[in-house]
């Protein structure tokens, strides 16, 4: 039976050089803005195994990002059912969230993410351009939307294949897309849409998305699963859809996860040729940030103490993560 130590690994651990410094100077920004919260160590050191090359003062504005992402994952956790009243409410503040991020005009009203959303706008738009910033925040208001969402009243229907379906949807509600859009922004280099809506370029954002959100579906089971008794979970839907045990559904989910990096690591090595030098080596950076966030969503994932519990139905999230011989599991 595949067990997490199975997912595959396709390279060693990268941090960000400039981290210390960025989650200092990001942790400062944060507290002002009143999106701290108490685990907040667990998740401000994200950023730099995603992005291991970024300059320190891209790195603080991505670090900050990220975090607002953290808080409201953390704070409004989908996981908990709510009523549509308050669903839509919630909608209307994060598409508040993303108006500020876009054109840095806040609302009359006041909310406690309306500072975040000001100072990330604030912090990026000077570092970027308008056409990417545009399409940065469109990939947002997408994953903040889908976060309000249930799987089965909103996206799958009673004919449907459920697993497949919430593959699908885990795309959105990972926040991946965002993520992988701050490649671009986080390394100052942008590529044209005629290379953003390349086949191949989709294709491998595909692979890298469900690498990284189905991962994580399982090292998050005991957050989502057993604290908070949801579905929404590859591991969970796989025990409920095909009748399968615990470990024969984590068995399963590996299986899934590993294809997909099998495939990207495939195709890693057939970037079409793009007639043109300057776009050519922009692909490759490209390619290698998605490399390095499927790297990373391992590394980060079993480093941080956010999934590690002494209940946790995972072996190798029972031990504190400094007796954790992390070169034991390549």
């Amino acid at each position: 039976m595949f067990k997490l130590s199975d997912i595959k690994k396709i390279d060693t651990k990268k941090i960000n050089p400039h981290a210390q410094e960025a989650q200092a100077r990001a942790e400062k920004i944060c507290k002002e803005a009143g999106i701290q919260l108490p685990h907040f160590d667990s998740y401000n050191i994200t950023s730099a195994f995603f992005y291991p090359d970024a300059p320190l003062e891209r790195l603080v504005a991505v670090i900050i990002i990220m975090n607002f992402l953290f808080y409201i994952d953390d704070v409004y956790e989908r996981h908990i059912l709510r009523e549509i009243d308050e669903k839509r409410h919630l909608r209307e503040i994060l598409e508040n969230c993303v108006q500020i991020m876009s054109s840095g005009n806040k609302p009359h009203n006041t909310h406690e993410l309306y500072d975040t959303s000001l100072a990330i706008q604030q912090i990026v738009a000077p570092l970027t351009n308008k056409k990417w910033l545009q399409r940065f925040t469109t990939s947002m208001q997408e994953h903040l939307n889908s976060s309000t969402y249930t799987l089965g009243e909103d996206f799958i229907s009673q004919n449907d294949d459920a697993i497949g379906a919430y593959i699908t949807f885990r795309e959105l509600d990972s926040a991946i897309f965002p993520a992988m859009y701050l490649i671009e922004f986080a390394n100052d280099f942008y590529l044209p849409d005629s290379i953003n809506s390349h086949p191949y370029i989709l294709n491998m954002e595909k692979f890298n998305a469900n690498a990284f959100g189905l991962m994580n579906d399982i090292f998050s089971y005991e957050k989502e699963v057993i604290q908070y008794n949801s579905r929404f979970n590859l591991v969970a839907l796989i025990e409920d859809y095909k009748g399968l045990s615990f470990s024969e559904s984590v068995h399963e989910a590996v299986k899934i996860v590993n294809e997909n990096i099998e495939l990207f690591l495939e195709q890693e090595q057939q970037v079409p040729d793009f007639g043109n030098k300057e776009y050519q080596d922009m692909t490759i950076r490209y390619i290698k940030g998605l490399r390095d966030q499927i790297n990373a969503a391992w590394y980060w994932q079993i480093t941080t103490d956010r999934y590690r519990s002494a209940n946790s139905p995972h072996p190798e999230l029972r031990v504190p993560e400094l007796e954790f011989e992390i070169d034991d599991m390549l």
